[in-house]
């Protein structure tokens, strides 16, 4: 019931909030150099003799003056090669036609080298049949030869033979005609190691995005997907071992803030070399002319079936491979850094990159298709990935196969959550191709760019008899049964079945700074049909998130400390011509606020008095005045309400010049308290002769200086110091070198001009103006209202325009340059204070500004990657592994096989097992260690060990045979929309 449910999620939420404060004190001994040092010296490590990771680099501090290059970067490729150049379109041009390894290598070739088709021929003689062989197996995965294939001739190609058809024939007559970005991983082979997980036909292979960042968390992962045997906690405080994936898709933004060479081989390349090492014959400065680079110089054992170099045999290299995919980040430069990076290199780390465009297509076993999406900045491909992708379906695509899509940014999330018009919607031609060229088939759609995981799933209908899915391990607070959220909605359209929409999942884990996923909306609409999604995951939960959002109140100014200098001068120039406020301690007095109520009234009195004198009189406040209300609404979430926007944005703005206002009238309260009351003493402006300061500072200072430190300033010792240095610089004879003796005379000589002219520096003036600041200030201050305003009158906000050409500028500079240090002390933390508490109340009450609230915070922690594995039924079983806490110190593995007393003692093994026959000069390779990371964190906590956030298991199903209730029609097949679908079970092994 309602209440069952509500006590549960309480309790659900207190547990939640409970980790969180663990996972805070976790954090605080952690911040400790001591405590390190206690827990190397219980495992009997000397932390001297540690090696440590060094050039390592921190997250990105996104609230610096820095990222205006990355903002001009921006603005350049948007407004300037958006819609005009497309480095999509050049990739095509550029690998037509790929060089063969005998053009390029002078030896024998006994492997069959890839024919060249021509494109036309392809495409005659390629046609796609509708006959599915099931809904498992290999043979499901591509189309059969027809019953009269091998007897009769097409209309318009050759004799099709039965070899024609087969699975390895037609992905290789496809990638000769789009090379670089079509890969069977049907038949991967696999490591020894993994022989004991897999069975035949089944796969295991990962997938992560938005990776580098900080080196703490992106290692993390990397060092996570690098483990051959991933031991995982799971919700029942059991353990499970994942094998590594034989394949690793990374979805898009690859470092940030921008692809530049340095941010992408220290915060991307780096972080993964670490995990796993990349072939002894690497170089960072190499350029891949023909890929893949196989064999792999300096390694043994990689296969014998590849040692001909020829790309179809990719498949026979035992080791891991990775497929990118650029994100909104990488397209900062038109994907320069990228196509430099990735597409002309070829190891990341020790994982192969094989592709050589922005998007792939992957062959899976089971009749399983991975397909990665190049969204530009646009959020679309392009008309040539429209077409290979459409190609690649209708040629090789079977009808009852089933497809993964990756593509950067989940638009499920963005296009709901932004508000969109149907003709609004992000990706138009993806959805084109989902609709019609992969109709039915699209069973799973991953994406990054939000930094964290969640899962949806299709709203079933109310009579709909299916399964429920359990909960999730990590948000319980949620879910009771996908039935239960089905029936808040209203989804009984039995034209537009479930079991036709996939499941859509986000993983942003990478590395990244967290982003909140309480801003989100659980029940979404998708598509221009708006199908209805709910969400059943979340990591971290709700109330993790909203927690973790609170903490801009308190933590945003040292967090973002590099905005300091934004809010010195800005709050500055807003009350610059108010300075000085004179006589506003005599208005205090006489008002005598007895209360705080009567206190608050008088300040926002003088504040608003204030406000309109600037307008009236200022020249260069009410221009920042303006900016603060302008600017500010325009930061302000374009998702909210235009009404909300505009009071809350306008508020802000506001908040902010009350702000600078109460501190300029703060600071000039204390100014001319401190004259009122003689804490300091000031001259007479009138007075024919200066003040008497035996009261003031600078008498104090004055006295120690006479009495301790004058007689060495005195010039008589000057002059014997440097009549004593310049008898030294003509003494130069004892050195028998000309060239020294130049050389000594030479530095006695400026070393004696620099004391003769330190010797005519007023020291003792600068000490006393140094160190007597509020006395210079007061006295300033002091002179500049003597000629503002007249003795009887109440000049606070009248100043006399005529007399205030009079001032001196230099006083006026000097004046204005000395309070500014008192100023901008009390004001930025005043500033940063009300900005943090801004985004707290925005981001938790408004649900908006999700990006700028948890990027200002840099939060390391709660990471995620999936883990996917095709069984031997053809099911899809997804693993989301999160890490809720990340080590922030690392040391060197003393186990670590990258070791050169591991490499001898492989190389010792390999002697005795090969004898003569043994490669020189070569070592195992990377992938097949036990231990292949480099660096393991100083302490393993409880919350650093990964664990099953989330499990789910997707059903392969394909679409109806025309005895199954498919229509032929003229123009091809035609699915009739039927109620009645094969139920769809989901398992939990947990």
């Amino acid at each position: 019931d309602v209440s069952a449910r509500l006590r549960r999620q309480g309790a659900e939420y207190k547990e939640d909030a409970s980790d969180f404060d663990e996972a805070e004190q976790d954090e605080q001994k952690m911040a400790g150099n001591s405590s390190h040092r206690r827990t190397l010296k219980k495992a009997g490590v000397d932390d001297a003799a540690v090696e440590r990771p060094t050039g390592t680099l921190d997250m990105v501090p996104w609230y610096t003056f820095v990222l205006l290059s990355t903002a001009f970067d921006i603005l350049v490729q948007i407004n300037l090669f958006m819609g005009r150049y497309d480095a999509r379109t050049m990739q095509p041009a550029l690998h037509k036609s790929r060089p063969s390894r005998k053009q390029c290598k002078l030896r024998p070739h006994t492997a069959r080298s890839r024919p060249k088709i021509d494109r036309q021929i392809l495409d005659d003689e390629i046609r796609p049949s509708h006959t599915s062989h099931g809904s498992h197996g290999e043979e499901s995965s591509l189309t059969a030869t027809t019953a009269d294939a091998s007897s009769s001739r097409t209309d318009d190609g050759p004799l099709l033979l039965p070899d024609d058809h087969s699975p390895d024939e037609l992905l290789r007559r496809c990638d000769a005609a789009y090379p670089g970005c079509i890969f069977n991983c049907r038949q991967l082979q696999y490591d020894d190691a993994f022989d004991v997980l897999e069975e035949e036909g089944e796969l295991w292979f990962d997938f992560c995005a938005d990776c580098g960042d900080g080196f703490n968390s992106s290692y993390q992962v990397a060092r996570m997907l690098a483990a051959p045997h991933l031991t995982v906690r799971t919700a029942r405080a059991h353990t499970r071992t994942l094998p590594r994936g034989k394949f690793l898709v990374v979805g898009g933004d690859l470092c940030y803030p921008a692809p530049t060479v340095e941010n992408m081989e220290r915060r991307f390349f780096r972080t993964f070399e670490d995990a796993m090492a990349p072939p002894p014959s690497f170089t960072r400065s190499g350029v891949a002319v023909y890929k893949p680079d196989l064999p792999v110089p300096g390694w043994r054992n990689c296969g014998s079936v590849n040692a001909h170099n020829d790309d179809e045999n990719l498949q026979y290299y035992r080791g891991p491979r990775a497929f990118v995919i650029p994100g909104n980040h990488d397209w900062y430069d038109g994907l320069g850094v990228f196509t430099r990076f990735i597409l002309s290199r070829n190891w990341l780390g020790g994982w192969l990159m094989p592709q050589e465009r922005s998007y792939f297509a992957l062959a899976l076993p089971q009749g399983w298709w991975v397909l990665g999406f190049d969204m530009g900045l646009n959020t679309d491909i392009d008309l040539e990935q429209f077409k290979f992708f459409a190609d690649l379906a209708a040629r090789t695509i079977g009808d009852s196969d089933a497809v993964v899509l990756v593509t950067h940014e989940p638009s499920w999330v963005i296009d709901f959550a932004e508000d969109r018009a149907p003709q609004d919607l992000s990706e138009p031609h993806l959805r084109e191709l989902v609709d019609v060229h992969l109709a039915g088939k699209v069973r799973l759609r991953l994406a990054g760019d939000l930094h964290h995981y969640t899962r949806h799933t299709p709203v079933r209908s109310k009579r709909s008899k299916e399964t429920p899915i359990l909960p999730s391990v990590r948000t319980r607070t949620m879910l009771y049964g996908l039935d239960a959220v089905a029936d808040k909605t209203d989804h009984d359209s039995p034209a537009d079945p479930v079991d036709n929409l996939p499941e859509l999942v986000v993983s942003g884990g990478g590395g990244a700074f967290l982003h909140g996923t309480h801003t989100f909306a659980r029940n979404i609409e998708v598509g221009d049909r708006r199908d209805r999604y709910v969400r059943v995951a979340a990591y971290p939960s709700e109330a993790t998130s909203f927690r973790i959002g609170w903490l801009n109140v308190w933590q945003f100014r040292w967090r973002n400390w590099r905005l300091d200098l934004h809010w010195a001068v800005t709050y500055f120039c807003t009350v610059s011509s108010l300075f000085p406020l004179c006589g506003i301690y005599d208005d205090f007095n006489q008002n005598r606020p007895s209360n705080p109520y009567q206190f608050l009234a008088w300040t926002l009195e003088k504040v608003y008095t204030m406000i309109c004198h600037a307008f009236a009189t200022g020249v260069v406040s009410p221009f920042f005045i303006l900016a603060y209300f302008c600017v500010l609404y325009a930061v302000t979430d374009k998702n909210i309400k235009f009404r909300t926007r505009l009071v809350w944005g306008c508020a802000h703005g506001l908040l902010h010049v009350i702000s600078a206002m109460a501190c300029a009238l703060f600071i000039e309260c204390l100014i001319e308290w401190s004259i009122h009351d003689g804490v300091v003493v000031v001259a007479d402006p009138t007075a024919k002769r200066p003040a008497d300061f035996r009261n003031g500072m600078s008498d104090v200072i004055y006295h120690e200086y006479t009495e301790h430190f004058a007689r060495y300033f005195r010039p008589e010792a000057i002059s014997r110091v440097v009549d004593t240095v310049s008898r030294a610089a003509q003494d130069t004879g004892r050195f028998q070198i000309p060239c020294v003796q130049r050389s000594v005379a030479l530095v006695f000589a400026a070393f004696s001009w620099a004391l003769r002219r330190a010797s005519q520096i007023p020291l003792l003036r600068l000490t006393l103006c140094l160190f007597d600041l509020p006395t210079r200030v007061a006295q300033r201050h002091a002179d500049v209202c003597h000629v503002l305003c007249d003795a009887a009158d109440d000049c606070t906000f009248r100043p006399r325009r005529v007399d205030a050409a009079l001032l001196d500028r230099g006083v006026v500079a000097s004046y204005l340059a000395a309070i500014s240090l008192y100023y901008i002390v009390l004001a930025v933390p005043v500033a940063s204070s009300i900005f943090g508490t801004w985004l707290a109340l925005t981001v938790n009450f408004l649900r908006a500004q999700y990006n700028e609230a948890f990027s200002s915070l840099r939060y390391p922690h709660w990471k995620n990657f999936l883990r996917l594995h095709i069984k031997h039924g053809g099911d899809l079983e997804i693993f989301a592994v999160g890490l809720e806490r990340v080590p922030a110190r690392w040391r060197a593995d003393p186990r670590w096989d990258g070791r050169e007393e591991a490499r001898r003692r492989r190389d010792r093994q390999a002697a005795a097992e090969a004898g003569s026959f043994r490669e020189q000069g070569t070592d195992t390779p990377s992938w097949s260690w036990e231990r292949p990371s480099r660096w393991i964190p100083d302490r393993q906590g409880r919350n650093e060990a990964p664990r099953i956030v989330d499990y789910t298991c997707i059903k392969k199903r394909g679409i109806a045979t025309p005895e199954q209730g498919m229509e032929p029609t003229g123009g091809g097949l035609i699915q009739r929309r039927r109620r009645s679908f094969t139920q769809r079970r989901r398992t939990n092994s947990f």
